[in-house]
């Protein structure tokens, strides 16, 4: 019971901070977007993040599909393991058992894992050759 309460909690702090950093980027990128004094240059040290603006660097780290791919595949195939149901109150809602859903997120944080270790090993080896 503590665990499934520990784990509940866990998933709403991931959620709320993935949540913040959206908000905070978005911001950020209506900002820049207002503003033609705010510049969109990215320094390539600083070139961890993705932008909207293709002008910046066209090197494919940047390019937003590479990051959300990884995303993706995880909600279909979190999407692919669920049951749909009518909630009373809600409209549409999604069940899934602990077991698919610890599978999915597990799945996801290797591949997650795999993609920083690539990029980080990536960048190592071209700040070396500089």
């Amino acid at each position: 019971m503590i665990k499934q309460i520990l784990d509940v909690n866990l998933i709403r702090i991931a959620i709320d901070m993935v949540r913040n950093e959206h908000s905070a980027l978005q911001a950020c990128f209506e900002a820049s977007a207002q503003d033609k004094q705010i510049s969109v240059y990215v320094h390539p040290s600083q070139q961890f993040a993705s932008t909207p603006y293709s002008m910046v660097d066209r090197a494919p780290h940047l390019d937003v599909v590479a990051k959300v791919g990884i995303l993706q595949q995880f909600l279909t195939r979190l999407r692919n393991r669920c049951t749909e149901v009518a909630t009373l109150t809600s409209g549409p809602g999604l069940v899934f058992s602990m077991k698919d859903f610890n599978d999915c997120i597990s799945l996801f944080a290797r591949q997650l894992i795999k993609y920083s270790e690539e990029e980080l090993r990536g960048r190592t080896e071209t700040a070396n050759l500089k």
